[in-house]
C-alpha cells in the first residue's frame, strides 16, 4: 500500500559484531518496477511487487528495506571532445507519472564553446568572415532518454531529441550578427556508479543539423540559406564524445 513506480528504497543488512552490538550496513539501492495493489484482492491471494537494483552489492532475502524518496532529477556537468562545456538535466518520467516506465527520462542539454575557425564555402548573402575568427557556439537539445541498469552498478542507454544551435562572433560593423541551425540529436551512453547517486557517464553524441538561418544584425530579417552547417564549418564533426558527472536527487 502506498508504493508507487520508481520509488527508491535502501536495502540494509544487520550484522552482529564480536562485541555483540548489531550495526546496519547499506547493501544496495532498489526501485519499484512492478507495483501490485492487494487492497482490492477479495480472495486474499496477495501478489508481490517487483523491484530492480540500481546500486550496491548482491542482495539476499531477509534484508530490510527503508523507503528513501527522491525527486527523480539528475543534474550533470562535463565537457566534450569538441572542447565544449555541457550542462544536462534529466527527469524520471515514470516516477513523476507513477507509470511502469523503468528509467524512461526526459532530458535537456546545453553546450557552449568558443573557438577559432575559418568558414568554408557558403552562399554570397552570408556576409560572415572569410578569415580565421573566434566563433561562439551555444547549443541545446531536448528529448527522451532510456536507461537500462545492469550488473548492479552500471547502466547503458539511448536518446533521441530535437537540437538547435546559435553561432555568433564579434563584428566591428554590425551588432548582433549571428547564424542559427536546427536538427536531430541522437546517441548512446554508458555510465557507472561512483556513489549510489553519483555517476560517471560517457555519452556518444550526434547532432545532425540542416541548413543555416542568418541574421546580418540584431534588427535584420532572418535569411534562410542553402548552405549547411557542415559547409560553413567543415572542421566541426557532428559526432562527439562527452564525459560528465551526474548527481541524482
Amino acid at each position: 500500500e502506498g508504493l508507487t513506480h520508481e520509488r527508491r528504497y535502501f536495502v540494509w543488512e544487520y550484522v552482529e559484531r564480536g562485541s555483540g552490538k548489531t550495526v546496519a550496513r547499506r547493501k544496495g539501492v532498489i526501485r519499484a518496477k512492478k507495483v501490485v495493489d492487494n487492497r482490492q484482492d477479495e480472495l486474499g491471494q496477495t501478489q508481490s511487487s517487483v523491484f530492480y537494483q540500481t546500486a550496491g552489492k548482491k542482495l539476499e532475502e531477509g534484508m530490510t528495506l527503508q523507503e528513501r524518496k527522491d525527486f527523480g532529477f539528475g543534474l550533470s556537468g562535463g565537457f566534450s571532445t569538441t572542447g565544449a562545456g555541457l550542462i544536462r538535466l534529466d527527469i524520471n518520467a515514470g516516477q513523476f507519472t507513477n507509470t511502469a516506465f523503468r528509467q524512461l527520462k526526459l532530458y535537456a542539454d546545453y553546450m557552449f564553446e568558443s573557438n577559432l575557425y575559418t568558414a568554408g564555402e557558403h552562399d554570397v548573402e552570408l556576409t560572415i568572415p572569410t578569415t580565421e575568427t573566434d566563433y561562439s557556439f551555444g547549443s541545446f537539445a531536448i528529448g527522451i532518454l532510456k536507461e537500462y541498469p545492469f550488473a548492479r552498478n552500471f547502466h547503458f542507454g539511448w536518446f533521441v531529441g530535437y537540437t538547435g544551435q546559435t553561432i555568433s562572433w564579434d563584428d566591428p560593423v554590425e551588432e548582433g550578427e549571428q547564424m542559427s541551425v536546427a536538427g536531430i540529436n541522437w546517441g548512446a551512453k554508458f555510465g557507472m556508479n561512483l556513489l549510489h547517486n553519483v555517476h560517471l557517464i560517457a555519452t556518444f553524441n550526434n547532432h545532425n543539423y540542416g541548413s543555416i538561418s542568418y541574421k546580418a544584425s540584431s534588427d535584420a530579417e532572418i535569411v534562410e540559406s542553402e548552405s549547411s552547417f557542415s559547409d560553413i564549418f567543415p572542421d566541426q564533426s557532428s559526432f562527439a564524445v562527452d564525459l560528465s558527472i551526474r548527481i541524482t536527487f
